[in-house]
């Protein structure tokens, strides 16, 4: 919690800035971008930004703890802290990770919960990446250019402001920044590679836009000759799910009315889909609800697609060869499903290729990576 006089020092001259600044209409534009990659000792470095690149460890799996939807009003933070900073800590103690990716609503509009997760989470000492979620945009607590500031003033934390104006919120007249890319990086003597390459975007309150997925092409046609003998794959982070997650989970499921436990029974899932996991128990939030996102991100190697958004969905299906999941949210901030809170753990090999496990949290027993009859 030392952080957080300095990060108030942030908050304050942000506001006056905002306060400042005239409510000039803003316009989104982007024409192409690339970046380059060279190793400096044992680091990988870009020549942008917005670019981070993170080394993976020798001789194991690079490990990513996904947490979302956090999501708590000032009242909410003061009576749950506690049991949030439990259930991370148990995360973290039970997957280790390498980083910790967070995709959104960080508070239901309240900068007193914002900086007091955020300072927990940068507390760790683990690398942490968020993005921006739609409550996070809608300034009623703290103006997202402020907010990001205060990801940016802490110390661990990568978050990167990404291409200026590749993506303006319609329905607040704000940039959404937060579009930038972590890579994962194979090291080995004087030669590197790059093992996946991790791409946020800030969806806004309306989701991804046609810019944001020309910025994305454009990233995979940066990142590709890094790949050694390898394609380079990549996993999408974003807080509102694309439109084709509805296709995906109405194509694998069997019935929407089976309980977590149950989801992990091949036999609730459709023929081809077997493998999957997780509940459907509510809409898919899109908003856009624009088609062909999809086959814009598997044509550049995409196979793993994350979102949070809808609370009290959890599902993880393989669909036409790309992987839609849904998060595990974390705790009981705006509403959720008991049982359903917790975390997302992701391993990527030297490969790219990756596995996926919720891990349950319950108050007092811990982490599992199955639903448990506690409650």
């Amino acid at each position: 919690m030392r952080r957080i006089p300095a990060v108030l020092a942030v908050l304050f001259c942000a506001l006056l800035l905002c306060c400042c600044s005239g409510n000039v209409p803003l316009k989104a534009s982007y024409t192409s971008s690339s970046y380059t990659l060279s190793l400096e000792g044992d680091k990988v470095v870009s020549d942008t930004d917005w670019v981070v690149n993170l080394n993976k460890p020798k001789d194991r799996d690079f490990v990513i703890l996904n947490i979302t939807d956090i999501q708590l009003s000032t009242t909410e933070y003061i009576l749950n802290f506690d049991h949030i900073r439990d259930m991370v800590t148990s995360l973290v103690e039970k997957t280790k990770p390498d980083l910790i990716t967070y995709l959104g609503d960080m508070s239901y509009g309240h900068w007193c919960s914002d900086l007091g997760i955020c300072s927990f989470i940068d507390s760790l000492g683990i690398p942490w990446a968020p993005v921006f979620g739609n409550h996070d945009m809608e300034d009623s607590g703290m103006a997202p250019d402020t907010l990001a500031q205060v990801f940016r003033s802490f110390r661990n934390c990568v978050f990167r402001d990404g291409p200026n104006l590749l993506a303006v919120d319609p329905s607040y007249n704000v940039e959404d920044k937060g579009n930038y890319v972590v890579n994962i990086v194979d090291v080995k003597d004087d030669a590197f590679k790059v093992v996946k390459s991790l791409v946020f975007f800030n969806s806004g309150t309306e989701g991804a836009t046609d810019l944001q997925m020309q910025w994305y092409q454009d990233c995979m046609d940066s990142v590709c000759s890094y790949g050694g003998s390898d394609p380079v794959s990549s996993a999408v982070f974003m807080h509102i799910p694309i439109y084709e997650y509805r296709t995906a989970i109405l194509a694998a499921c069997k019935s929407r009315y089976v309980t977590p436990a149950e989801s992990y029974d091949p036999s609730s899932w459709n023929p081809g889909y077997e493998g999957s996991f997780g509940v459907w128990y509510e809409g898919i939030g899109y908003k856009s609800g624009k088609p062909g996102f999809a086959d814009l991100l598997k044509a550049k190697g995409n196979d793993l697609l994350v979102c949070g958004h809808n609370h009290t969905n959890s599902f993880c299906v393989n669909y036409e060869g790309m992987t839609y999941l849904y998060a595990l949210k974390t705790g009981p901030g705006c509403y959720y499903e008991e049982g359903m809170e917790g975390g997302t753990e992701i391993r990527v090999s030297a490969s790219g290729s990756f596995d996926v496990t919720h891990w349950y949290f319950y108050d007092g027993q811990g982490c599992f990576d199955r639903p448990q009859d506690f409650i």
